[in-house]
């Protein structure tokens, strides 16, 4: 998975890039790490498109929390 745009809000980001640089490149990390095609899994029932897969966000937040708990986060 990759960053494609980000939204700081009250100036977040800058405050981690600033004050926890080692944190923001852990995180960084992390996202770089789940392999998003792999968490698309959910198939549509609706009428107007069925069939189509998308991205399962249970399958996405299990990732994020395996590699999380992998660098030792709770």
């Amino acid at each position: 998975m990759k960053i494609a745009k980000t939204y700081s809000h009250m100036n977040s980001e800058e405050y981690l890039i600033v004050h926890h640089q080692s944190l923001y490149n852990e995180i960084k990390k992390v996202i770089a790490n789940v392999d998003a095609q792999a968490c698309k899994t959910n198939v549509r029932k609706e009428k107007k498109m069925p069939g189509q897969v998308l991205y399962s966000p249970t399958d996405l937040n299990a990732s994020f929390k395996q590699q999380f708990e992998s660098l030792a986060w709770k």
